[in-house]
């Protein structure tokens, strides 16, 4: 353990910021996990530099409850050993130079509750072991390269309430499995190459739960029409906000009574101009 600490600090003794007075081991976080590396349960650094990676040792951390590496220019990738910290409930790391696959050890971490790692360069494919997340409510993967299918598994995080894997290189259907998401209340998938159409279920869930989601930019995906209540005028729509307008100008998605429209570039700009508009009339 001791080793393991020492790999740590090294890791992060080279932090520099502007207009800070204390030095790093100052910080009482700090202190504490010098002092008792055992008992360390937060290691926070943000908006600093940082000059390596996350070791391996990382994973003999195991009482660690927070940590958060975020704008901190860590690079390299996501050790599996991460997959040791099964107290974790943060785990942020946006904003950084991170590469590789997101190890499928992750799926050991049972009391994760916020997974930030967004604006970053992970590649490979969504494991599907992070459908095994029970407390999970958080999960922010966008702005990375990131491929594959959604895995069905993710119906399974029934706490989630932020879904993002916007501007990723994904592909395949959206999951009917997704509509199990009873919590959700943001969900992001545009800037992508999902196709097919959002099957019914998800689209009541949508209806009936989500306050902010967007599709768009998925050229290959279909999008059933939207009405709004006051007016009962229909568009086709690939995204939407409840959080602007009144309660009265929430839109509504339509099962289609024949075969989902495709939408074009030229559709998509259309419908978000008369969203826009319908709100300050």
């Amino acid at each position: 353990m001791a080793q393991a600490w020492a790999v740590l600090l090294l890791m992060l003794a080279v932090v520099q910021w502007e207009g800070a007075d204390a030095e790093l081991a100052d910080q009482p976080e700090w202190i504490a996990c010098a002092a008792a590396p055992e008992a360390c349960t937060t290691l926070e650094v943000y908006s600093r530099v940082i000059a390596g990676t996350i070791p391996s040792e990382i994973g003999l951390f195991t009482n660690l409850e927070r940590l958060s590496l975020y704008n901190a220019q860590v690079n390299g990738s996501i050790p599996k050993e991460i997959g040791n910290l099964q107290k974790l409930t943060l785990f942020n790391v946006h904003n950084n130079y991170i590469s590789g696959k997101i190890p499928s050890e992750m799926g050991n971490m049972t009391s994760l509750v916020h997974f930030y790692a967004y604006s970053n360069f992970l590649s490979g494919r969504l494991p599907s072991e992070l459908g095994l997340l029970p407390a999970l409510e958080a999960l922010f993967l966008s702005k990375n390269f990131i491929r594959g299918t959604i895995p069905t598994t993710y119906g399974n995080l029934t706490k989630l309430y932020q879904f993002s894997l916007h501007r990723n290189n994904l592909t395949g259907p959206v999951p009917s499995e997704l509509a199990m998401l009873s919590q959700l209340n943001v969900f992001f998938l545009s800037k992508n190459q999902l196709s097919g159409s959002i099957p019914p279920e998800v689209i009541e869930t949508m209806n009936t739960q989500v306050k902010r989601w967007s599709f768009c930019h998925n050229d290959d995906m279909e999008f059933q029409e939207l009405t709004m209540i006051d007016s009962g005028n229909k568009t086709l729509l690939c995204a939407y906000d409840s959080t602007s307008g009144t309660e009265q100008q929430r839109r509504h998605l339509l099962r289609s009574d024949g075969a989902p429209r495709h939408v074009s570039a030229h559709a998509w700009m259309m419908g978000a101009f008369m969203l826009l508009c319908s709100l300050y009339v």
